[in-house]
């Protein structure tokens, strides 16, 4: 059974708590973990899930949600080209999240594991640029090298 999100305000970093950006960050890994064992869940014990749990899953993606904008703050520290791709995955992702919504609130687990998929890709996505793997076009005119 999914273990229902307890909500904890964030300690101040002169408590011990992490600063700006690394937070949201370390929630943003934090939700894909939990993102990654609800879909685990759903594939593997569907059939064994109760309508409570089915509930917690479209609680979690209230909460879940807010992921976009952890995004969207960790990557103040991004390019600007990197910053707006990071925009449209968050826009991307926020319309997924609402989407599956509907499979969950159905208990459709086919859906909402093909769709569970294209959400983990947002995340991915956002890692890849974070970490400087995905190929950004710039909208720049480059400079020829001879002028």
């Amino acid at each position: 059974m999914l273990a229902q999100v307890k909500e904890v305000k964030a300690k101040d970093v002169a408590e011990g708590g992490l600063p700006g950006g690394l937070a949201e960050y370390m929630s943003i890994i934090k939700s894909k973990k939990q993102w990654g064992e609800i879909g685990n869940r759903v594939a593997n014990g569907h059939a064994d899930m109760s309508e409570e749990e089915w509930k917690n899953v479209q609680g979690y993606l209230r909460k879940f949600f807010d992921t976009a904008k952890e995004m969207e703050v960790v990557s103040k520290a991004f390019s600007p080209d990197e910053q707006k791709a990071v925009a449209e995955v968050a826009k991307e992702f926020r319309k997924a999240v609402k989407a599956i919504d509907k499979p969950a609130a159905a208990k459709d687990w086919e859906t909402f594991i093909a769709q569970h998929k294209v959400i983990l890709g947002y995340i991915d996505e956002f890692q890849d640029i974070r970490a400087g793997k995905k190929k950004l076009q710039s909208n720049s005119q480059s400079v020829p090298d001879e002028l």
